[in-house]
């Protein structure tokens, strides 16, 4: 029976042996764990411990896709596709395991500090000196950009810019004509520093010198003569918008717009009643550089230059005419036009006549003196004579003496064309050569007052005047007007009418005793008063051309008047208006009463 009771022994002994195994594997396990390396020690946490994430798992990995249960129909399931796999960034305390040096323990999930102060014991440069900070990383809220393990992105960023700052930044309008490169690109980081900076906006350097890192303005500002207050200060937002504009070149308002928040044109033009063409349009750009230039008002080319850009007429005229004014001459259109507005036509700085004053001063202190005046230049139209820019006359007329005359005293010039006798100065067009433009002292504008103006060119008459005994009277006061017509007449000499009626203006009672007379001396009759008489002046009594005899010699024959028994004393042959009457007589041979 010993066997029986050995088997029963035998039986007995082995039971607790499966207990005794699971408490020997457990110590075993215990004790490997306890002395395994990093990665062996989270191998074993991973395998008994929920949380704690297997060798080379993503701490923030996306859940893993939750695949459907297979169908009860016959469909075949197919395999799950296999995502790429992307290369990590790894933070190195977390590659290398030294899970202490961020958490209280190597095994603890809990912080070893508190908010940033854990980051910050690494990486101090982060806010070592900005004055402008990012306010995640003021709060110390790291992981709302960073990942602390490892990530797919650089700088073991959550997501890539834009994307990233978009989470607080509200993303740009998508309706935005014009964008940024840098900012189209996501490179939010070419501009901004994302934790802190000396500067607004946590930019990387000051706006200006931040921008000419791409725009070469700053070599052009540099060199340039003139520069734009706010370019030269490097305000570059102060007119642009760095990230995107509904107006070209990324401009915070349109052109004129812009302009006008700083420039008070905008006050001066709702006013005006003639405004440029392009400030109207709102166009500053299309004279002003933005920037800088070498020309004075940052203008793109000197005055002249850009004013011919589309003032081609004028640049075209101005080559080609042989009189051109000073100041347009020189490209100083400034000096007689504003570029913005004006309440005078043509964009003139002041009405016409009191802006060519400011250069022509003698003609307006001769204007204000001046008891006769032209009535354009009293009125202050001159350029309804003179052309302002060029012209192919002297002083720079629009025409021709005579002709620009004319387009007012139409009557002269049509009285000029029928005549049959003109004045050569008027029939040349030299009414200057007579009247004075603009003012005078004299009636009818004339240069000097009628005798001495006449006496300009006939000089012939003015010495017989000189040395005449007798003169005529009209001709020793300078009434020449007075017989002359002094344009254009109908009767030699410009005589006013036909010699006789024109002496009987004045000898009036010879004219009546002529008419009622029986006999009448033929010159007289005819009115051919000049045959015996000078019209200016003589050294006979009378105004006689010669004496008598020897004037009356002149018709009469010697031989004829010796046939009258009278005429044959010598004392009768010199005085023939002693016995005859020189004009008419009530007898026969013009015999004087009592002869």
């Amino acid at each position: 029976m010993r066997p029986n009771k050995s088997h029963n022994s035998n039986s007995s002994s082995r039971r607790p042996i499966p207990a005794c195994c699971a408490l020997v594997t457990l110590l075993l396990a215990l004790a490997l764990v306890a002395g395994c390396s990093g990665p062996g020690k989270q191998k074993w946490l991973s395998t008994f411990f929920d949380g704690v994430p297997v060798p080379g798992a993503r701490t923030n990995a996306p859940a893993a896709p939750v695949t459907a249960r297979p169908s009860t129909t016959n469909a075949v399931a197919q395999p799950a596709p296999q995502a790429e796999r992307v290369k990590d960034f790894i933070h190195p305390p977390y590659a290398n395991r030294q899970c202490a040096e961020c958490h209280q323990a190597r095994s603890a999930q809990r912080m070893a500090g508190k908010g940033a102060t854990v980051c910050f014991a690494c990486h101090n440069d982060s806010l070592a000196n900005g004055k402008v900070k990012h306010q995640p990383v003021e709060n110390g809220e790291c992981a709302s950009c960073h990942n602390p393990h490892q990530a797919s992105n650089t700088k073991l960023l959550v997501q890539l810019p834009p994307a990233l700052c978009f989470q607080c930044h509200d993303p740009f309008p998508k309706t935005a004509k014009t964008k940024h490169q840098p900012v189209e690109n996501g490179e939010c980081l070419a501009c901004h520093n994302p934790h802190s900076s000396d500067f607004k906006k946590l930019l990387l350097k000051p706006d200006g010198k931040l921008c000419a890192e791409c725009h070469e303005v700053q070599q052009e500002l540099a060199k340039a003569k003139v520069k734009h207050q706010p370019v030269e200060n490097g305000d570059c937002t102060s007119c642009h918008n760095p990230h995107q504009s509904a107006n070209k070149k990324l401009l915070l308002k349109p052109d004129g717009k812009l302009c006008a928040d700083c420039h008070e044109v905008q006050q001066e033009l709702a006013k005006a009643k003639v405004k440029h063409q392009p400030v109207e349009n709102g166009e500053c750009t299309s004279c002003h550089h933005p920037h800088q230039s070498n020309n004075k008002k940052l203008l793109l080319k000197p005055d002249g230059k850009l004013c011919f850009e589309c003032h081609e007429d004028v640049q075209s005229q101005l080559a080609k005419a042989k009189v051109k004014h000073q100041p347009t001459e020189n490209g100083e259109c400034l000096s007689c036009h504003n570029p913005h507005q004006s309440n005078n036509k043509k964009l003139l700085i002041k009405p016409d006549g009191k802006l060519c004053a400011e250069c022509h001063e003698d003609i307006q202190q001769q204007l204000a003196k001046a008891k006769v005046k032209h009535q354009p230049v009293e009125n202050g139209e001159c350029t309804s004579c003179h052309s302002p820019h060029q012209s192919d006359n002297k002083k720079l007329l629009i025409k021709p003496g005579g002709k620009l005359c004319a387009e007012c005293h139409e009557d002269i010039q049509q009285q000029v064309a029928k005549a049959k006798v003109k004045h050569q100065p008027v029939e040349n067009g030299e009414c200057t050569s007579c009247h004075s433009p603009h003012q005078s002292d004299n009636k009818k504008l004339l240069i000097k007052p009628g005798g001495k103006l006449c006496a300009e060119c006939h000089e012939d008459i003015q010495q017989q005047l000189a040395k005449a005994k007798f003169k005529h009277q009209p001709a020793e006061n300078g009434e020449c007007l007075s017989c002359h017509s002094p344009h254009q007449s109908a009767n030699k000499k410009l005589l006013i009418k036909p010699g006789g009626k024109l002496c009987f203006e004045c000898h009036d009672d010879l004219e009546k005793q002529i008419a009622k007379a029986k006999s009448r001396h033929q010159p007289a009759a005819e009115g051919d008063c000049a045959a015996c008489h000078k019209p200016h002046a003589a050294d006979q009594n009378h105004l006689l051309a010669k004496s008598v005899p020897a004037l009356c010699s002149e018709c009469h024959e010697d031989a004829d008047l010796q046939k009258v028994k009278q005429h044959q004393s010598a004392a009768n042959k010199t005085a023939c208006v002693s016995c005859h009457d020189p004009h008419q007589s009530e007898r026969q041979r013009l015999l004087k009463p009592g002869k």
